[in-house]
């Protein structure tokens, strides 16, 4: 109880964002997602996502030393936008280093890490008896369930009123096993996102800058 008491005490703020972009042609995606199985050098959209994360503010000296940082979790669903791609739930970690702050703008970076779990795999879309064949029915990108995944974000925040305020971002997504499961060539993505930011304790927001 004590430890539930604490986290809250830290809590900062929570965000709600939508995103949406696309899959870079590297690591045969284009080829899993082209009719005949031939690599178009097109990149596949839409990628679409739905994130929630929360912020929490410690006392830290190191965190004091980065403009204030935060540390923070993360949620995000995602829409791969193919069949043979499916769907990804990614909890994450991260740390949020505000750039330039002031009363009317923040611009920052959150740099995170954490898992991705997939829906398509190659194991669960290639046909019987085709296994490490270069087939068209298989997600050739995916060779496993459990994977990295790295949410790499560049972010500007505007308050708006009462700790209201809205998030306007770009990122740079990256999914993958770290070649402990074959095959895996990843996901590459890269996202606009539009978020709603509700700032609980405001010891650290623009605000007060």
């Amino acid at each position: 109880f004590g430890m539930i008491l604490s986290l809250i005490l830290l809590l900062h703020s929570v965000t709600a964002s939508l995103q949406g972009g696309a899959v870079m042609p590297d690591g045969k995606v284009d080829k899993v997602v082209s009719a005949d199985n031939q690599a178009t050098g097109k990149w596949h959209a839409p990628v679409l996502g739905v994130d929630v994360n929360v912020d929490f503010a410690p006392d830290w000296k190191a965190l004091q030393q980065w403009n204030n940082a935060t540390l923070g979790v993360g949620l995000t669903y995602w829409n791969m936008g193919h069949e043979k791609l499916g769907h990804a739930l990614t909890p994450y970690i991260y740390m949020d280093v505000p750039l330039v702050r002031s009363r009317y703008f923040e611009l920052g970076l959150r740099p995170g890490i954490g898992a991705a779990f997939m829906t398509k795999t190659y194991r669960n879309t290639v046909a019987e008896g085709h296994m490490f064949l270069d087939v068209t029915d298989a997600n050739q990108c995916i060779g496993s369930v459990t994977n990295l995944y790295f949410p790499e974000v560049l972010y500007m925040h505007f308050p708006i009123a009462n700790g209201w305020g809205v998030n306007l971002a770009g990122g740079w997504y990256h999914i993958s096993n770290g070649s402990k499961r074959q095959p895996n060539s990843g996901y590459n993505i890269f996202c606009a996102e539009l978020g709603v930011k509700k700032v609980l304790n405001d010891k650290h927001s623009s605000n007060n800058a």
